[in-house]
């Protein structure tokens, strides 16, 4: 039963990545508190705002096709779905540093929990070996 959980928390774990590019493309209005998928700290000087969102759409679609390819060989068992995982939560971890905004308030909803729920995952991993296919 707990393979079964973790297997559909990694792929809720992916599907989370569509909150930014749903932002950034306009599909949800943006909250108080929630990430401005404009400002990078590192992107936005040279992309611009705009270019900033199109990427950050294209990058979190990206990290949610790859959960969801992690899930679905975790679920069938197949070895490969480890190597998915550390390159899926090692990217994701990328990603959401490259679009931080740069400052800490409200870091939870900017990737914060994003961030430590990849530690998680790679914890998990190497030092508990699970899951274990």
């Amino acid at each position: 039963m707990l393979f079964w959980i973790y297997t559909f928390f990694v792929f809720a774990h992916g599907v989370a990545h569509m909150v930014y590019t749903s932002l950034a493309l306009g599909w949800i209005p943006a909250g108080p508190g929630q990430p401005n998928t404009a400002a990078s700290w590192l992107l936005t000087g040279p992309l611009g705002a705009q270019g900033t969102q199109n990427l950050g759409a294209v990058a979190f679609t990206m990290l949610t096709v790859a959960f969801a390819i992690t899930a679905a060989g975790i679920g069938l068992r197949q070895p490969w779905a480890l190597s998915w995982l550390v390159g899926s939560a090692i990217a994701s971890s990328l990603v959401i540093l490259v679009f931080w905004d740069g400052s800490l308030a409200n870091a939870t909803s900017k990737g914060g929990l994003g961030l430590l729920i990849n530690l998680g995952l790679l914890a998990a991993l190497y030092f508990f070996r699970y899951p274990a296919l």
